[in-house]
């Protein structure tokens, strides 16, 4: 396997019981050549207008409430983001109206130098967005104040009115970025 090549995905369920306006939430998790035992778990949250935010994080940091912004400096995180593209296409597989989102969470270093705004994961991810979702089939919408990142699919734009004003109203009183200063 090189750097190009995600991890195996494994499907582990929908939650269909979440507070609005997520309609449900899928799992998805892959283990890592450096472990067996460990791995990494997938969060995609499905919000209206068929949106899909893509969230991950190491397995044993389930617990942590700052899982999203720990780095594990274990040398793979190129193949972890590959793997959570090739999540989302799997998705988009199954329902192609699918639009896709993300949030660049601070490292623990960027929120104490409250350098919450385009972070280093949001930079990396927007690259990925570039390259693997097409501006033919996409529309490419940073949210910088949140260090969020839209991916909208252009054929549901082109049938639902009004779609990205709603969708930006609810990515941004969503993820409240400020809030993890008070953490």
């Amino acid at each position: 396997m090189n750097a190009r090549e995600g991890f195996k995905i494994h499907s582990s369920g929908v939650d269909k019981y979440c507070d609005p306006p997520i309609i449900e939430v899928h799992h998805y998790s892959f283990k890592t050549h450096l472990s067996k035992k460990d791995g990494y778990m997938v969060r995609v949250e499905r919000f209206p207008f068929d949106l899909y935010v893509v969230k991950f994080f190491k397995r044993d940091h389930k617990r942590r409430k700052d899982k999203y912004n720990v780095l594990t400096n274990e040398g793979i995180a190129l193949r972890v983001i590959y793997t959570c593209v090739e999540v989302a296409l799997d998705i988009h597989r199954k329902n192609p109206n699918a639009s896709f989102g993300f949030v660049g969470s601070p490292t623990e270093k960027e929120k104490q130098n409250k350098m919450l705004y385009r972070t280093k994961r949001f930079r990396v991810y927007e690259k990925f967005a570039s390259f693997f979702f097409s501006p033919e089939n996409y529309e490419h919408a940073a949210v910088y104040d949140k260090s969020g990142y839209l991916i909208l699919n252009r054929k549901k734009l082109s049938e639902e009115a009004n779609m990205k004003e709603s969708i930006l109203d609810m990515f941004e009183s969503t993820y409240n970025i400020d809030s993890l200063l008070l953490n």
